[in-house]
């Protein structure tokens, strides 16, 4: 009796470990299907575009383009930089320049450019690169 016993304790353990392993050998389908990209989401639709504006007047000097956006937001100037009459470097004459932390009276965006009109008492006295502003919420002194 006491062999028989033995043997069954034998034989359940050996079941036992038997199905441990077998549980944590995966079979090439199960990596398959492990490895699967999950189904795609429908890609959301993209933002509309900033509602075209008319253009604010303009100094004398200063170049129309032609079509404006909204200004975003509020920025202060992060790095000093001139005032141009024209939304391109290449053949535009410097109107003024602003120095860092100063505020920017932004007019609007030209649509399509990553510059922005500026302005004083709601005039459009240049354009400015947008890369040397902060948005006034961001500026750090």
């Amino acid at each position: 009796m006491r062999k028989l016993v033995s043997c069954v304790a034998v034989a359940t353990a050996a079941l036992a470990l038997a199905s441990i392993a077998s549980a944590q050998t995966a079979t090439p389908m199960m990596v398959a299907a492990a490895q699967a990209p999950a189904p795609a989401q429908p890609a959301a639709p993209p933002p509309p575009p900033p509602p075209v504006i008319a253009a604010p007047p303009m100094a004398a000097n200063v170049t129309r383009a032609a079509a404006y956006n909204a200004a975003p937001t509020q920025y202060i100037v992060a790095n000093p930089t001139n005032i141009y009459s024209n939304h391109f470097i290449y053949g535009s004459t410097v109107t003024g320049e602003l120095a860092r932390g100063a505020r920017v009276e932004a007019l609007a965006k030209v649509q399509g450019y990553e510059w922005l009109l500026v302005g004083r008492n709601g005039q459009g006295i240049g354009y400015v690169p947008i890369s040397m502003l902060s948005p006034a919420n961001l500026y750090i002194p």
